[in-house]
């Protein structure tokens, strides 16, 4: 019985975890495109300047303004 109730609270505890660092990385999205949305309509040098990302939500693809 202990073996159980302490399994099924590590799948709790990680359940959690997982549910936890997905709202985080949520948040981030929707703050980057948040970001993008209110700099649309800049030109690219003050995107830059004002260190907002690339128009691209993805972090591996980057876009000839961030070159």
């Amino acid at each position: 019985m202990w073996t159980l109730l302490l399994w099924l609270n590590q799948k709790i505890v990680a359940s959690y975890e997982w549910l936890k660092n997905r709202y985080e990385v949520l948040r981030d999205r929707r703050v980057t495109r948040k970001q993008m949305m209110l700099a649309r309509y800049l030109p690219a040098y003050l995107r830059r300047d004002m260190g907002l990302p690339p128009y691209t939500e993805r972090k591996e693809i980057r876009s000839k303004d961030s070159q």
